[in-house]
Formats: C-alpha cells, structure tokens, sequence
C-alpha cells in the first residue's frame, strides 16, 4: 500500500516571466542603492579626514604665526632698548663734546688772563703809560683768540640799525634825512659766533626829524 504523502500533487509555479524580470530589478535597484550608501559613507569619511588634516595644518600654520608674533615683539622691545641706549649714548657723547669745546675755549683764554694779571701787578710808582700800553696788549691779545674761536663783532657805528643784530637803546634826532636808521653811537658791542647773535650790540640810532622851517 502506498503512502498517500509520497503522492501530495506538486505545487505548480504561478510566477509568470514577467514577474521574475521585476523581482530581479529590485533586487539590483536594493544592491546598487547599498552600493551608493556604501560609496556615500566612504566619502564622508574622506571628506571629514580631510577636514581634519586641513583643520591641523591651520593649526600648525596659527602656532606658526604666534610663535612669528612673539618673536618681532621680543625683537621690537630688543629695537626699542638698542634706540634707548644709542639715544643715550649720543646725549652722553654730545655733553663731553661741550665739555670738551669748553675745556679748549677755556685753555685759549687762560693766557690772556695770565697777561692781564702781570699787567696790573706793575710796582709802584710804574709810568701809568706803560701799563696802559699793557692793558691794551691783552686786549689785542684777547680779541686775537675770539677770533680764533670763530667770535666776531658786530659792525655798529655807521650801519643801518638792524633788529637782528642791533638793540636801540635810545634815538637821536637829526636833521639830515640820509641819516634816517643810521647807528651814530655804541653803548655795548655785540658779537656772533657761526652766523649766530649771542649777544646783540647796544646802540643809539638816528632818526630824522624835519626841521621846523620846512613844516612852515
């Protein structure tokens, strides 16, 4: 007797062709869709490593700068100090060279004061010709180192009076008016060293005055 399961009618295939064409079209869609995702991710993880190499490199390049800006500030405050003391190393040398002038003008005038003490330590009874004649000497003597550290008088007696060299102590009226400005008299010299007034001269200056006779 035959088992009645070993004769179960077989199940018949109810998929048609066209079926199994769009079944095998899902099932490339899912796997080129997993493909792309797979791509996808890998690219965002390319993109985020880039990101981060390129966000180090920024890194490294700003620690780069501030190491850069440290440096010229340590440099500028270096400037700074070096002009600091070249400043005051000038100022320094600056003063020693006056005192330095100061010691030679004084040098230069020494003798001339040596002279005018022998003249006026003349013995008694000295023909007081003689020690004029001595004074005046120094005097020559005097002017002679003036001129030599570069000191000149100021012409004043017969030029036009000049605010620039000239202080008007008082006027005197004349009657000639070619004499207008003129300096007839001069009460102190005055002297210049370089082009330079260091002590203006004091003078009395003309001033016309039309005489009574021709305002009538």
């Amino acid at each position: 007797m035959k088992d009645p399961k070993n004769h179960l009618p077989e199940k018949e295939n109810t998929e048609s062709p066209v079926s199994e064409v769009y079944l095998k079209k899902s099932q490339i869609d899912a796997s080129m869709e997993e493909h792309r995702s797979s791509h996808t991710k890998a690219q965002l993880l390319a993109d985020l490593l880039e990101k981060d190499i390129r966000m180090a490199e920024l890194l490294s390049q700003l620690q780069e700068l501030e190491k850069g800006k440290e440096e010229l500030k340590e440099s500028a405050a270096r400037s700074k100090a070096d002009l600091y003391n070249f400043r005051q190393r000038i100022e320094r040398e600056r003063a020693r060279e006056k005192k330095l002038a100061l010691e030679s003008s004084v040098l230069k005038i020494l003798p001339v004061l040596d002279n005018l003490d022998r003249a006026l330590s003349f013995p008694e009874g000295t023909d007081p010709a003689s020690v004029l004649e001595g004074v005046v000497m120094v005097q020559r003597q005097f002017k002679n180192v003036l001129n030599i550290m570069g000191v000149k008088d100021i012409p004043t007696v017969g030029e036009i009076f000049s605010p620039e060299y000239h202080e008007a102590v008082a006027l005197k009226e004349v009657i000639d008016p070619d004499q207008d400005g003129l300096i007839v008299e001069e009460f102190m010299k005055g002297y210049i060293i370089a082009d330079k007034v260091i002590r203006p001269a004091r003078v009395l200056v003309a001033k016309y005055v039309q005489p009574v006779e021709s305002r009538e």
